[in-house]
């Protein structure tokens, strides 16, 4: 493409029409990486709060079966 250019209106113009190609390249590169990032970042800290969340629920749970039985044992007991 680049050879064209030149062809048509000059050598430099076409380095600099080249450079310029290059460098919105270069810029769609940066911003596709970026995007990639962000969304990895965004799964991670999803998978963190459902991890966290999972293992508060389980906590939950575990505490609510241990209280009752207590409960249950302390019936039995003064029973």
């Amino acid at each position: 493409m680049s050879i064209i250019v030149a062809q048509r209106v000059g050598t430099p113009c076409a380095i600099i029409i080249t450079i310029i190609i290059i460098f919105i390249i270069i810029i769609i590169i940066i911003i596709i990486i970026i995007i990639i990032i962000i969304i990895i970042i965004i799964i991670i800290i999803i998978t963190m709060i459902t991890i966290i969340t999972q293992s508060s629920s389980t906590s939950l749970m575990m505490d609510w079966v241990w209280k009752n039985f207590n409960q249950s044992i302390n019936q039995s007991s003064s029973s």
